[in-house]
């Protein structure tokens, strides 16, 4: 069992009360009990993050189940002489005599048109359950089943509440995911970047925090050293109202350098972005001050429409709803209180994300070193296609295409350095009351996030509440890379694998000046196949 039940308090209770005895307080004890209460269906009743299998000799399964959303990793292999699982991938190349790279997840990565696959890994022969998901092994027939539990769906009694209504609900199921998450018996603190999700969350639990404490809450921030991707001062903002106790965590590219390969190592699959060693060094700064759980504001951007392509999803909705008035008061108001969207660059973002055709020539273009470029992407296809309404992409966002690769790379950075994360945003109570609000009570005259902005009322400074601009978590990856272009270059040129994807002579022929995104894949890549022995493609 990995993971955490958060509302195993109350399943206590009411397994209690249908007569089961318990002989401790945890929570592995009560998904045992109420395995054996509700079978299968026991998943339906917890509120956690979680990957576990229980050996039901008495059906003479394995009964394997992993979260609703992924937060917590299963992998499996099937061989001829047993079956295979575990929390993490190294646990299974031991049981494999030579380590093969799936060439079809390598291309689409290389694309970077996906950056985890919710059923596959890059390693060839190693498979992983999907977030939502329950599998069965079966014994004596050595068949592997695997059924879904848990889809998004859309909940109508939110979707036709007042917004008054819904405010006092959502304030409800917030507090009550971080307050649920916060029960521990050991140091928890959390990540405080200076966005709104992190901030939100940050101040809660330092109220709840407060309350039955002597010390002072803790907060880790990741500080940028490139002063246009630094969000410290909104963070200091929320340390000065609350007292925090305030970590910052500013790698300098020495700490980048020195760590990059442990960081390949905690990964165990190749990642797009420096960031991931940004958040690995936050990691390393909560362990190094005895915080042994974490929140953090993973997931509100999809459940409460914090990306700019959501304005292009609402913008759709309403043309085929004939709301011609209301799309065109909507885009003025999107240009006066988001930094980022103009109507050029909304235009831009209209033809990227809904036509497929436009968008399939640009990833192509920007790949033109691959040796094997597809003619369509399935990828950007469903990109496209979940783009006509705003709860298709969210529902798309957060099962398929953007969360699955940020809570692997949260998950593994953090127990890579035995810290537990907690996300509240997803809440599964929290998901589905979000993603059925009425997009009006998520994007108001141009604000996203709006029901989140006035539930916090009074808890957040107004200077982060109404912030027009959104950063994201990033590292300063142009000054590591421009420092670090030797390195890299030497690790693409010494990959096998890159040599037989990309075409190196006209990569050469460039000086290895282009795409930057493209530039730190095919190092990623390089870095991955050295770290693990990759001896093949498939």
């Amino acid at each position: 069992f990995n993971g955490e039940i958060y509302n195993y308090v109350e399943l206590r209770s009411e397994l209690a009360s249908l007569g089961r005895f318990f002989r401790t307080a945890s929570d592995t004890e009560v998904l045992l009990q109420a395995y054996e209460e509700w079978g299968e269906g026991c998943v339906q009743k917890l509120n956690g993050m979680w990957s576990f299998a229980i050996l039901d000799k008495r059906r003479n399964r394995l009964f394997c189940s992993r979260d609703r959303f992924g937060e917590k990793p299963l992998y499996f292999m099937q061989k001829s002489d047993g079956f295979y699982f575990g929390s993490e991938i190294r646990q299974l190349l031991t049981m494999r005599a030579g380590r093969t790279a799936n060439r079809d997840l390598v291309n689409r990565f290389l694309l970077g048109v996906v950056g985890e696959d919710v059923a596959n890994t890059f390693f060839q022969g190693i498979e992983k359950l999907p977030g939502g998901h329950n599998m069965i092994y079966d014994l004596a027939t050595h068949r592997v089943n695997i059924t879904r539990f848990y889809a998004l769906t859309y909940d109508e009694d939110v979707a036709k509440a007042g917004f008054e209504e819904n405010l006092e609900r959502f304030k409800y199921l917030f507090e009550n995911a971080v307050a649920i998450r916060m029960r521990s018996d050991v140091k928890v603190g959390t990540c405080l970047s200076g966005g709104l999700d992190s901030a939100s969350i940050a101040a809660l639990a330092a109220r709840m925090h407060s309350n039955d404490a002597s010390t002072r809450f803790s907060a880790i921030t990741a500080k940028s050293t490139e002063i246009a991707n630094d969000e410290s001062h909104f963070a200091e903002m929320v340390v000065s109202l609350y007292d925090l106790n305030w970590i910052i965590s500013q790698p300098s590219y020495e700490d980048f350098a020195a760590t990059i390969s442990d960081v390949t190592i905690a990964q165990e699959e190749p990642f797009g972005s420096a960031s991931i060693v940004m958040q690995y060094h936050v990691m390393r700064a909560a362990a190094e001050n005895g915080i042994k759980v974490l929140l953090d504001g993973q997931g509100g951007d999809e459940v409460f429409m914090g990306y700019e392509r959501y304005f292009v999803a609402h913008f759709r909705q309403l043309l085929r709803q004939f709301s011609w008035g209301q799309a065109l008061s909507d885009l003025r108001a999107m240009k006066q209180n988001n930094a980022t969207m103009n109507i050029s660059t909304f235009t831009k973002y209209l033809a990227y994300f809904s036509h497929a055709g436009i968008r399939t020539k640009r990833v192509l273009r920007r790949s033109w070193f691959l040796r094997d470029k597809p003619s369509s992407i399935a990828e950007v296809q469903n990109y496209a296609r979940a783009m006509t309404s705003p709860f298709s992409l969210q529902k798309f966002e957060l099962e398929t295409a953007n969360l699955p690769p940020l809570l692997r790379f949260e998950d593994k950075n953090s127990m890579s350095h035995s810290i537990e994360t907690r996300l509240p945003m997803l809440d599964p109570r929290l998901v589905a009351f979000g993603c059925s609000l009425p997009v009006e009570q998520k994007m108001r005259d141009g604000w996203s996030k709006y029901i989140l902005r006035r539930g916090i009322e009074g808890m957040v400074p107004d200077a982060i509440r109404w912030r027009r601009d959104k950063i994201g978590f990033q590292a300063p990856q142009a000054t590591w890379t421009t420092r670090h272009h030797h390195q890299m270059v030497s690790a693409i040129r010494g990959s096998s694998i890159v040599n037989e994807m990309a075409d190196l002579k006209r990569l050469e022929e460039k000086n290895f000046e282009f795409d930057a995104a493209s530039f730190w894949r095919l190092y990623s890549l390089a870095m991955w196949e050295k770290t693990f022995s990759i001896s093949s493609l498939s």
